[in-house]
């Protein structure tokens, strides 16, 4: 369910912001909204135009991706826009949302490091070796990975052997 571009669970409360959450690809586009505008000029259309394009065609593919998918909107993109779009805005603004909604909610990690933990989808075990709180993440790892790596896991894709 969505609430003006925000994701709710069915107590009404706000999930997660993701990539593709209507919440992020507007922070998204609103972040790339001034750097676009110093690059198109003055006569680049009405800012609720170029919102719209740029929410549909930001997406965290690279620069060179999104500057083709803006010519279906009559954009003729040169290597300084797609310059522009390697910012990846699209990470930026999900990681802002994410902290946001983390210290909103209060959101806190419950699993203990050097806890052991199985890891959802048939993807093997692993023991917890870092937390992210900041992002609400677990730093995981497994038996085949090495002393200093981990996979970086969402608390719903774990669970406590």
């Amino acid at each position: 369910m969505t609430h003006c571009g925000i994701e709710v669970d069915e107590a009404g409360v706000m999930l997660r912001p993701g990539r593709r959450s209507e919440i992020v690809r507007r922070r998204a586009a609103e972040m790339a909204l001034p750097e676009v505008k110093r690059y198109t000029g003055a006569d680049c259309g009405s800012d609720v135009e170029l919102m719209d394009a740029l929410m549909q065609c930001i997406n965290g593919a690279d620069g060179y991706e999104i500057v083709t998918s803006l010519e279906s909107f009559g954009w003729c993109g040169g290597s300084a826009l797609v310059e522009i779009f390697n910012a990846n805005f699209i990470g930026m603004a999900e990681r802002e949302l994410v902290e946001q909604w983390v210290r909103c909610l209060g959101v806190k990690l419950e699993v203990p490091i050097g806890a052991s933990v199985l890891i959802k989808g048939g993807r093997g075990q692993g023991k917890v070796v870092k937390h992210f709180p900041e992002a609400a993440k677990y730093g995981v790892r497994t038996a085949e990975q090495g002393p200093l790596e981990y996979c970086v896991l969402l608390p719903e894709e774990i669970e406590v052997l």
